[in-house]
């Protein structure tokens, strides 16, 4: 009866390390979190971090997308791109991420949040969906060279109204979200659907695409992250995901725009990469999945941490500035993280429980085993 016993520990005890093993090591998605395409993303936003202004700049390109003409090297935003950025690179590299949140803080508290982007990380904003405005936050001169740090808002007041927000993947998937926070599944998943539809095996062709004869391609990362922070089975999410990391180039970065064939259309910058690679951060998704459940939540913290950086021995001149430039009703056109095939899986601590109740079942059987086999 010992040795039985025995053999049937040794046995439980091999499956559960089994079980163990294997609920651990799986990921939620086609793409694991340690994947190299993923580190090489990471690398592409780091890259770009700046740390005399302790942000990221949105790309590489010496074009401009500002009213001022600063070039995109030079041109820092604190929403989308470092918004989303500071939570893309925790898993990553927590002191630039950290380093990032502080950065931007003082200035959402000063103007705002941009009452779009930050949906994605579990905060409401408001069912209509408004025109952006660039609002100028910061003016900074190096060695004789601007640097300028811009918020892409879409406050009331900013612009036009979103009458068409449904004809705008993007934009379905924000108040998808948002439908979400307010326990509101039944339009969350619609409007899901409705963004969904527009999915070409490409890109998504909405408004926008047909407008620029051309993908935004963040919408792909941000669908990602939508399917998983809903829980929606999705039939196309392998392609999407697929399509989304086909778009990544050399330097890490996912292309911000694509042609209707597929191919790649212009340089990587940091919203897109980003988009893609919140949908690959589990506690950003998890986070926002326990929103809906309970009226009371606690936000994730991060530890804190201190940096000395040392200054180069340059003059350096600091302007602030309000001033805003107002543009025109468009698409959210900048560029803009996970990813699940399926379902969200189960907890791991669910599934460990399941692997003892397993090894429990086991040790019965073959003290049952054992016994009736002494009775014979």
């Amino acid at each position: 009866m010992i040795k039985g016993l025995n053999r049937a520990i040794s046995f439980s005890l091999i499956v559960f390390l089994i079980l163990i093993t294997l609920f651990t090591s799986i990921e939620k998605g086609g793409v694991k979190a340690d994947d190299q395409r993923l580190q090489n993303a990471a690398n592409f936003i780091i890259k770009r971090y700046d740390p005399r202004i302790g942000l990221v700049s949105e790309s590489e390109d010496t074009g401009s997308n500002v009213p001022d003409g600063t070039p995109c090297y030079r041109t820092f935003w604190i929403y989308s791109d470092n918004l989303w950025a500071s939570w893309a690179l925790k898993p990553f590299n927590s002191t630039i991420a950290e380093n990032i949140s502080r950065t931007k803080a003082p200035y959402i508290t000063k103007y705002g949040n941009a009452n779009l982007f930050e949906v994605v990380l579990g905060k409401n904003i408001t069912e209509t969906i408004y025109g952006k405005r660039n609002v100028s936050v910061g003016f900074f001169v190096y060695d004789g060279i601007n640097y300028t740090m811009w918020a892409d808002r879409h406050q009331l007041g900013d612009g036009g109204v979103f009458y068409d927000a449904r004809e705008y993947a993007d934009l379905c998937f924000y108040l998808a979200l948002n439908c979400y926070l307010n326990r509101d599944i039944k339009n969350a998943t619609q409007l899901l659907k409705t963004g969904e539809g527009m999915w070409d095996n490409h890109g998504f062709l909405d408004k926008a695409a047909k407008s620029d004869g051309r993908y935004q391609n963040y919408k792909l990362g941000l669908y990602l992250f939508t399917v998983k922070a809903l829980g929606y089975n999705s039939s196309i999410y392998d392609l999407v995901e697929s399509v989304a990391w086909s778009y990544q180039k050399e330097d890490g970065g996912i292309a911000s725009q694509s042609y209707f064939n597929g191919s790649i259309y212009g340089t990587a910058n940091v919203e897109t990469t980003s988009a893609l690679m919140l949908a690959y951060n589990q506690e950003l998704v998890d986070y926002f999945r326990s929103l809906q459940p309970t009226t009371t939540t606690t936000v994730p913290t991060t530890s804190t941490v201190t940096v000395t950086t040392t200054m180069p021995t340059t003059t350096t001149t600091l302007i602030t500035t309000t001033a805003t430039v107002t543009t025109t009703k468009t698409d959210t056109d900048t560029e803009t993280v996970t990813t699940t095939t399926t379902l969200p899986k189960e907890d791991e601590s669910d599934l460990i429980i399941y692997g003892l109740l397993f090894v429990i079942v086991i040790l019965i059987i073959a003290l049952i085993y054992s016994l009736s086999t002494r009775r014979k």
